[in-house]
């Protein structure tokens, strides 16, 4: 709406909103229609936002696997007992890495701990992790399921 300077100012509500919406770049408002649908668009987008949020929490919350470090002993120079704990599904075989680290927290010995399919939900296990030298500590460092078994 272009302001005539010979009509003076606006008089009505109509006419100052007309001369806003002009001077602002303003649309006319939405028909009810297309509000209906922009808003059953944006009820959806979140709908489907929601649940695929819910099953990526829900499937990092359960994982396959889960395994906890119960202990180590520095038997010798050359060997760490590490205990732990695995809690898993008894159809699945499991691979754990194991390893021992000396002072320096270098990794001194390595060692991937098969647990087979089969028994209880939760297994505990020892394994003796060979150290090329002094270890200080041993610790779990993952566990996962084998692929393909």
């Amino acid at each position: 709406m272009t302001t005539d300077p010979t009509r003076g100012p606006p008089t009505g509500a109509a006419d100052v909103r007309a001369m806003l919406d002009d001077r602002y770049g303003r649309r006319p408002a939405r028909s009810r229609g297309q509000r209906r649908l922009a808003r059953s668009g944006a009820v959806a987008a979140a709908g489907v936002a929601l649940g695929l949020l819910g099953w990526i929490a829900w499937d990092n919350a359960t994982p396959e696997v889960s395994a906890t470090l119960l202990g180590y002993d520095v038997r010798d120079a050359s060997t760490v007992e590490v205990s732990i704990e695995v809690r898993r599904d008894p159809a699945r075989a499991v691979r754990c890495l194991l390893r021992a680290q000396d002072v320096n927290n270098v990794t001194v010995g390595r060692l991937d701990l098969d647990v087979p399919p089969g028994g209880s939900r939760t297994v505990a296990l020892a394994a003796l992790v060979p150290t090329t030298r002094l270890a200080i500590n041993g610790e779990l460092e993952a566990c996962a399921a084998v692929k393909g078994e």
